[in-house]
């Protein structure tokens, strides 16, 4: 019997026919969401400026990217979640452990915007993507047909502008705009704090600081860094790798690499470093290296280790808490260490409604001076 199944003979058609296939799939597998049901929609426009028809009452949500989950718990919708990505199972942030529910819920794929058959099948009525490009969102919503609305949350300097309408944005999509102003407010108040706390410093007696560790796309040693700290910069502590980022303001907070040779040159009061980067730091740390032997911060004892900020974007409430703890090193006749303790608990319950402190310790080693 001659079989009538053509050859494919234009390798171009092969992509074509897969999406085809995916797409079906899709529509097969998805079925009603609870806002489709009700029929109960409106428009909003996200921050890449694309119009979304999204369900009035969200019921059931997925996060997908970096950052998205983490500002659905801040804004307490974390009971909407239906799935998570992949990376969202990894512990270390603070709100995975906070919301230990969040781990019995299905995967809806990889990291960084999931898979569109699993996403279907889960049937949320929302998608809410953080760093996501238009093409990414128009492509997802197409294939899934759920509504998807795209962040853009930058960050607590530079970008604070773009944050507070991250906030503003997905508070009045999930129906939580007084939470969302509480957010706002409440970190405004922690910053006004540690200004207030730090103010006063004469100009010749400002320390220098630099931070090491800091993680990007994972764990990295004492040679990478940030141009500028929030945590830092909001004491108005002196950051000599600032002239990483003088040709290009918008690098300052942007994971830099260093050649460890140019601490020597900066000779900072204070060296801090990411915990989750110190293990990989101890080649440099070690007694008889270089650094430890010629850095005054190693001699006056002024060595300490952070709290992680960076796990799958930014945790604001550790930078705020670093923030505090930098105070309580720096300024310990202003801050004691009862004292950061109350504002990392306070923190804490404020962003996730629990204090995680002694969770995250029995995983990283901060809040600590290092010992050598």
């Amino acid at each position: 019997m001659k079989s009538f199944i053509m050859p494919i003979k234009s390798p171009g058609l092969l992509p074509l026919l897969m999406l085809l296939l995916l797409s079906l799939i899709v529509a097969c597998t998805s079925r009603p969401s609870a806002g489709a049901e009700q029929g109960d929609y409106r428009v909003v426009r996200d921050m890449l400026g694309r119009e979304v028809k999204v369900p009035q009452h969200s019921t059931r949500i997925v996060g997908l990217g970096a950052g998205a989950v983490r500002l659905l718990v801040y804004l307490e919708a974390s009971e909407r979640l239906s799935g998570i990505e992949e990376m969202e199972r990894r512990p270390g942030r603070p709100y995975w452990h906070a919301q230990k529910h969040l781990r019995a819920l299905p995967q809806v794929g990889p990291s960084h915007g999931g898979d569109p058959e699993l996403l279907a099948h889960n049937a949320p009525d929302l998608l809410v993507f953080s760093n996501a490009s238009r093409q990414q969102a128009e492509r997802l919503q197409q294939l899934t047909k759920i509504p998807v609305v795209v962040l853009t949350p930058g960050d607590l300097l530079q970008g604070r502008e773009q944050f507070n309408q991250a906030i503003a944005l997905l508070a009045d999509v999930l129906g939580k705009q007084e939470r969302g102003d509480r957010l706002l407010s409440f970190i405004d108040q922690q910053i006004g704090e540690l200004q207030a706390l730090a103010a006063g410093q004469a100009a010749g007696e400002i320390p220098s600081v630099y931070l090491g560790g800091v993680s990007f796309r994972g764990a990295r040693g004492l040679s990478s860094t940030l141009p500028q700290y929030e945590a830092f910069t909001w004491l108005g502590l002196k950051q000599p790798a600032a002239v990483l980022a003088q040709k290009d303001p918008s690098r300052s907070n942007r994971v830099l690499s260093i050649d460890p040779e140019q601490l020597l040159v900066w000779q900072p009061d204070y060296l801090f470093i990411d915990a989750a980067g110190l293990h990989l730091s101890q080649e440099d740390l070690r007694p008889e290296a270089p650094l430890p032997q010629l850095l005054a911060a190693f001699a006056d004892d002024r060595v300490h280790t952070l709290m992680p900020h960076n796990f799958y974007a930014t945790n604001y409430e550790n930078l705020l808490i670093n923030a505090w703890f930098t105070a309580s090193v720096i300024f310990p006749e202003r801050l004691s260490q009862g004292d950061f303790e109350q504002r990392r608990a306070e923190i804490y319950r404020f962003f996730l409604g629990t204090d995680v402190s002694e969770d995250l310790l029995q995983i990283y080693p901060a809040w600590q001076k290092l010992k050598h």
